[in-house]
């Protein structure tokens, strides 16, 4: 599975400030680039997302989440503004999520009120917080973009605090709870849009499902390795025939398929690994020893060094750079 950023997502993070090519090599991601566009893995959006986390201001994240931004370089998003109403729309935006991230959207009907649930591809990998504002924030914003209404959602839902900017923007207070949610009263999100249009969702709705077609059949063996990968490491296996005996296939044919690629089981799996590292240090604040421990290092001093050839820094000062921003 591959996710596609147009050469406009660029243009808008450039258009923020924000060191673009910097961050694509300090999430080693320049070889994504292809034609100005960001094709991604599951795996690099998450890099992609935790480099540039600690650059954004609450503000440019408000401002990144605009509907009128979004639909830029979203087509699901414009295909959700077209819908006939807001639980149309979500629906919709829920059919064509996986275009644009590794996320899968439940909408669930619950009488007087409609729940939107969120789960990440990588279930062992905590969800990083800019993540999941992105959805919510988007979400709320296309309701009210397609109503022209002042929608607030009943209840916002995540493991992370949201602060008195988001708390304003979403309207209520933030409620945290394992499992990230929203839920909208039914009356607001079946408002009719004044944006609906038969003739663009007509339009629209082959294209996507094309897209999302060749979306899914992108490498599907190099997405459940890396699928497995992420389980196989939060219980500190890191061997190649743990993957096999787990996809099916020797440990020979696998790397077989790696060479194919041009890349390696080392590569592969440091790939990994730094998410999950990166993941563990910035999101639940472990200390180096349980890190390395996690990820099967026999020797902290293997990790340290490790961490400092995939970031450029050392854990210590990694830590003090997420605590400052």
């Amino acid at each position: 599975m591959k996710f596609t950023l147009p050469a406009a997502f660029c243009q808008f993070l450039t258009a923020l400030k924000l060191p673009v090519a910097d961050l694509l090599a300090e999430a080693h991601l320049t070889q994504a680039v292809k034609n100005g566009e960001l094709k991604l893995s599951p795996l690099e959006y998450y890099q992609l997302i935790a480099a540039v986390e600690p650059y954004l201001t609450t503000q440019d994240v408000l401002r990144i989440c605009e509907v009128a931004n979004m639909q830029q370089f979203a087509t699901p998003v414009y295909a959700a503004l077209v819908a006939e109403n807001g639980l149309a729309a979500l629906q919709r935006l829920a059919t064509y999520k996986h275009l644009i991230g590794p996320v899968t959207m439940t909408i669930t009907d619950q009488g007087t009120t409609v729940e939107v649930c969120y789960r990440f591809i990588y279930s062992e990998l905590a969800q990083l917080k800019l993540a999941v504002l992105f959805e919510q924030l988007l979400a709320v914003n296309i309701l009210r973009a397609g109503s022209q209404q002042q929608i607030v959602p009943l209840v916002v839902a995540s493991r992370f605090d949201y602060d008195s900017a988001f708390t304003a923007h979403f309207g209520c207070t933030g409620t945290r709870r394992d499992g990230n949610c929203l839920i909208f009263a039914k009356e607001d999100v079946q408002l009719p849009f004044t944006s609906a249009d038969e003739r663009i969702s007509a339009l629209l709705s082959p294209i996507l499902r094309a897209q999302l077609t060749a979306s899914d059949g992108d490498d599907p063996l190099m997405a459940a390795v890396q699928q497995q990968l992420v389980t196989n490491l939060a219980r500190a296996d890191d061997r190649l025939v743990s993957v096999g005996n787990q996809l099916g296939m020797s440990p020979r044919s696998l790397q077989r398929e790696f060479a194919r690629r041009h890349t390696s089981y080392k590569q592969v799996l440091a790939h990994a690994k730094r998410m999950l590292a990166i993941n563990y240090a910035q999101n639940f604040h472990l200390p180096l020893v349980e890190i390395a421990y996690l990820l099967g290092y026999s020797e902290p001093s293997a990790f340290s060094w490790a961490f400092r050839q995939w970031t450029g820094m050392s854990f210590s000062g990694y830590q003090q750079a997420q605590t400052v921003s």
